[in-house]
C-alpha cells in the first residue's frame, strides 16, 4: 500500500507510514499526543498543504505552509524543524544562522586582539612601554567590545556574516547605547560560552534589556514580518 504522510494536530510533528497502520492508534513522540494514523483518502492533498500549529502556545492555526522561509525546501527535510524566534524554520537554516552569529563574534573577538596588539607595539616604537599604558589598553579593548555593535547594528563579524542588530520596535540598527546594554553581560566570566549554545532560538541573554534581535540581512523580510515591524523603517 501507499505511504501515508500526515503531521500530529497538536505540535506539528510530522509522520510517514505504511498504508497497513492505518486507523491505528500511535503516540508522538514529541508532545506525546495520542493520534489515529488517516487513511489514505483522508491524506490526498500534497504535503505542502500541510499547515503547522504556532508555537507561542494561542493554540490557532499558521497560515504558513511546511515551507523554510529562508531555504524554501520542506522544514521536514533536514530532520525535525527548530524554532527561531517562536516560529519554526527547517533543521539545516537554523543550524546555519545560529552558526553565523557564533562566528561573527569569534571574528570580533579577533579583531579587537589584533588592535589591542597593534596598539601595544607602539610604546615599543617610541622605547616607552609602563603599566599605565597596559591598564590602559586593557579599558580600551573593554570599551570597543562592548560598543563593538553600535555602528548600524554591525560590528566587522555581523558585517562579514551578514548579519544586523535592530531595535525590536522599530528596526532601525542598534546604537551605542544598545550595543552597551546587550553586551555587558559578556563580561561575566564564562558567560559567552553559555551564550554561544542558547543563542540559536534567536533572542540571547542581554536582548531583552536593549529591546534588540540579530537579523539575517539576506531574509530580512521575514525577520521584519516576524517582529511585526514597517519594511519600511528597517535600517538598511
Amino acid at each position: 500500500m501507499a505511504e501515508i504522510r500526515f503531521a500530529c494536530s497538536k505540535c506539528g510533528q510530522h509522520f510517514a507510514a505504511d498504508g497497513e497502520m492505518a486507523g491505528a492508534e500511535i503516540q508522538c513522540p514529541s508532545c506525546s499526543t495520542q493520534l489515529t494514523v488517516p487513511r489514505p483518502e483522508q491524506t490526498e492533498k500534497p504535503q505542502t498543504e500541510f499547515i503547522e500549529p504556532r508555537i507561542d502556545g494561542s493554540g490557532e492555526k499558521s497560515p504558513d505552509m511546511l515551507i523554510c522561509p529562508f531555504c524554501k525546501h520542506d522544514k521536514y527535510e533536514h530532520y525535525i524543524p527548530k524554532p527561531l524566534y517562536g516560529e519554526l524554520v527547517c533543521n539545516k537554516c537554523y543550524y546555519h544562522f545560529a552558526n553565523r552569529r557564533r562566528g561573527a563574534f569569534i571574528v570580533d573577538v579577533l579583531v579587537i586582539k589584533v588592535v589591542m596588539w597593534a596598539l601595544a607595539l607602539l610604546p615599543r616604537i617610541v622605547s616607552r612601554t609602563t603599566t599605565e599604558d597596559t591598564t590602559d589598553l586593557s579599558s580600551l579593548a573593554i570599551l570597543l567590545f562592548l560598543c563593538k555593535d553600535g555602528f548600524f547594528g554591525q560590528s566587522p563579524g555581523k558585517a562579514l556574516m551578514g548579519l544586523q542588530v535592530v531595535d525590536a520596535r522599530t528596526g532601525l540598527p542598534a546604537g551605542l547605547v544598545a550595543s552597551w546594554k546587550r553586551t555587558l553581560g559578556l563580561l561575566i566570566p564564562f558567560m559567552p560560552f553559555v551564550v554561544a549554545f542558547t543563542l540559536a532560538k534567536g533572542e540571547r541573554f542581554g536582548d531583552g534589556w536593549a529591546n534588540t534581535r540579530v537579523i539575517w540581512r539576506k531574509h530580512r523580510g521575514w525577520f521584519t514580518k516576524r517582529f511585526q515591524i514597517s519594511e519600511n523603517c528597517v535600517g538598511v
